[in-house]
């Protein structure tokens, strides 16, 4: 049970951006599907499933439910690394994000990149490039979240010590 007024406050912060990102996620992304000219159903359902776990988690951090944070742990996790080899790749993020990273093609050896919304699957890709990148948005979310998280176990201890005593 959460008690803390101001972890309650950051939870609805922090379930609002992920509901934000991952409503804006589906739009944006649908409306580049639908206007490319062709339909790729798995990258569709990829981003409903991505998008939609993401509002599942800032719905469950509005609610102030603890397994809120747990989840957008997880959804955190899943948006800091951004990677793409010639056989695989990766990349999604909702919301903000701002990368830094390494690769071989035509950017350079270090790479910046800032933007909204960012999602990428490739499997079999042409090519020999190879590049790598984290999300400091992402990471920063995700050190928050973990605080969020030992201060709410650390409440819950507190709470259980105070009920023996009584």
């Amino acid at each position: 049970m959460i008690n803390s007024e101001e972890v309650k406050k950051d939870m609805v912060r922090i379930g609002l951006y992920q509901i934000v990102g991952g409503s804006l996620g589906i739009l944006i992304g649908l409306w580049s599907v639908l206007t490319s000219g062709t339909v790729n159903i798995t990258l569709v359902v990829c981003l409903l499933v991505l998008c939609g776990f993401s509002i599942f988690c800032g719905y469950l951090c509005y609610q102030g439910k603890e397994r809120g944070l747990r989840l957008s742990l997880w959804n955190q996790i899943l948006q800091i690394i951004h990677f793409g080899f010639p056989i695989l790749g990766f990349s999604f993020a909702t919301g903000c994000y701002l990368a830094m990273g390494v690769s071989n093609g035509e950017a350079g050896p270090v790479t910046f990149d800032m933007g909204f919304l960012r999602m990428t699957f490739s499997l079999g890709s042409e090519g020999d490039t190879y590049d790598y990148s984290l999300n400091f948005v992402a990471m920063g979310f995700l050190i928050w979240i973990n605080r969020l998280m030992k201060t709410v176990k650390e409440e819950a201890g507190h709470h259980a010590i105070s009920e023996l005593g009584q």
